[in-house]
């Protein structure tokens, strides 16, 4: 990598401080996502964007009881865009069943160190 490229990436890293307070922005982010802020201590983080930019956000989470909305909202620190969204619910099923450890282990065959079969549970045992 040459001083040149190296410079081109170090130029798109957004500065450290922020020049926009999220509170400044709130009411469009809760707004646009249909919630309110939920009291969930504000973190400040890097966030790395799809054009090789890597942006200073204000990271917040807005939730709406009522539709079941919960998410984590990312607003730019420097022009307070709202730059990404992390949906926390899931629409999704998932189909439990039981399994007995007896039943996984009798559909398998051990064998021992020099090939012959082993028919006991414990690996270790020799045969």
């Amino acid at each position: 990598m040459t001083n040149t490229t190296l410079l081109f990436y170090i130029a798109k890293i957004a500065p450290s401080e922020p020049t926009v307070s999220w509170r400044s922005v709130l009411p469009q982010v809760e707004e646009t996502l249909d919630g309110k802020y939920n009291d969930f201590n504000a973190t400040l983080e890097y966030l790395a964007m799809g054009d090789g930019s890597v942006a200073l956000t204000h990271v917040i989470q807005v939730q709406n009881e009522e539709t079941n909305a919960w998410y984590e909202a990312y607003i730019d620190a420097h022009t307070g865009e709202l730059v990404s969204v992390t949906d926390f619910v899931a629409e999704a099923s998932v189909r439990c069943f039981l399994l007995f450890l007896s039943e996984m282990l009798a559909s398998y065959t051990f064998y021992a160190v020099h090939g012959r079969p082993c028919h006991e549970a414990k690996l270790r045992r020799r045969c």
